[in-house]
């Protein structure tokens, strides 16, 4: 939920986020935006990892056009807060993808130099694993609650790596279907 005031309202192009973009405004114009933790909303979490995957994508594709559109802010000697944190939280965490074969590869490599490089391994290995097993459907309850985190991390990621091939390819997502219910 968002609230702004009329004043600081600009319309903003159908294929960026309002609710990410609006508040970029706000920043960039000099105001303060609120957080309010007595403001609450309930969603029902989506059951259907494919429908998961597709909003992941438009969503991070949306996000990244959306960077583009108020990259000014990315400047941290102009907006060092704003800066921070939009590099901190959707700049890495949409190219977070990008590092994730390089650390498995270098688990691998160290793997074999100790027993807490060969841990370490082996955790991250499992954690890959998990989330492969996640994938399947009719998980008994206990299996599927120790593959929901992995899945999930692992599913978002390669989204977001198809949102980064769609924003270099310039494709958009300007329209989308809201889940029933």
């Amino acid at each position: 939920m968002d609230a702004i005031r009329r004043a600081l309202y600009v319309d903003i192009p159908r294929e960026l986020i309002t609710d990410f973009i609006l508040p970029l405004h706000v920043l960039g114009g000099g105001h303060r935006v609120v957080y309010d933790p007595r403001v609450a909303s309930r969603e029902a979490a989506n059951e259907e990892m494919e429908s998961e995957f597709r909003m992941r994508v438009r969503v991070a594709l949306r996000a990244l056009q959306g960077l583009v559109y108020m990259r000014r802010l990315l400047n941290p000697w102009r907006h060092p807060a704003a800066a921070f944190s939009l590099i901190s939280h959707k700049v890495l965490r949409y190219g977070a993808f990008a590092f994730m074969p390089i650390a498995l590869a270098a688990n691998a490599a160290l793997a074999a130099r100790s027993c807490w490089y060969l841990a370490l391994f082996v955790a991250h290995a499992s954690a890959y694993g998990l989330a492969l097993l996640g994938l399947r459907r009719n998980l008994p309850r206990r299996l599927r609650a120790l593959t929901v985190v992995p899945t999930y991390f692992v599913v978002s990621n390669l989204a977001f790596s198809v949102a980064v091939v769609k924003f270099l390819r310039g494709q958009t997502m300007a329209t989308w279907q809201p889940r029933a219910g």
